[in-house]
């Protein structure tokens, strides 16, 4: 059995209610799982199953998110990838959410400095439901080549230096973008990305 980069992280509830839009949600944790080299903290929220992607498996370099994982005989939608989840992870090159058709939310710091990380790899438009890109989510990936926004159907916000210091970023898919949800990029959101030449947002009428 492979080490853990992160011990087994401790119950947050927050994580687990932050995935679903109820009021006074109560979330408790039904345990731990690991699967594709990825910790996930499973939660019951008021009777709703779900899976938060919390993890790596140390020295991981390509690691896929599945649309859920099963534990015990029952299946946990993966909603969350939470905070710092894959944080420093220097050995990381590609991570592939193509399967990843339940993920709402990537947090703070998800994969920040993950300066090996050169391929995001997102769920076709139709089927993406990530409506949230998290504070320095990718801040300092400094590999990362390329993100295609057009993905992103149900995306409100991208928070403050979310792409930040993403140093080779050179290109910015969004021209093809079907929706019109985004409402809200913060500060500096591609500060410091001086590959970058061109952004057109012009697809996202709502900002």
């Amino acid at each position: 059995t492979q080490a853990l980069s992160l011990n087994p992280l401790t119950a947050e509830p927050n994580a687990a209610t932050s995935a679903l839009t109820a009021s006074a949600a109560t979330a408790s944790i039904d345990g731990y799982t690991t699967y594709n080299q990825v910790l996930y903290a499973l939660y019951d929220v008021n009777g709703s199953k779900l899976a938060v992607a919390s993890a790596p498996t140390a020295g991981a370099t390509a690691i896929k998110i599945p649309a859920s994982v099963t534990n015990n005989g029952i299946t946990y939608p993966v909603k969350t990838i939470r905070e710092y989840a894959f944080s420093n992870q220097k050995t990381l090159k590609t991570m592939d959410l193509s399967s990843a058709t339940n993920l709402l939310d990537i947090k703070e710091f998800a994969f920040s400095g993950c300066t090996a990380l050169t391929t995001v790899t997102l769920p076709s438009a139709s089927a993406s439901k990530i409506r949230s890109l998290g504070k320095r989510a990718f801040y300092g990936c400094t590999a990362l080549k390329s993100i295609d926004l057009s993905r992103f159907k149900n995306l409100t916000k991208i928070e403050a230096e979310t792409f930040y210091n993403c140093s080779s970023l050179t290109s910015i898919i969004a021209s093809t973008a079907t929706q019109s949800k985004l409402t809200s990029i913060g500060d500096s959101a591609f500060g410091y990305c001086k590959s970058l030449k061109n952004l057109d947002l012009t697809k996202f009428t709502a900002l």
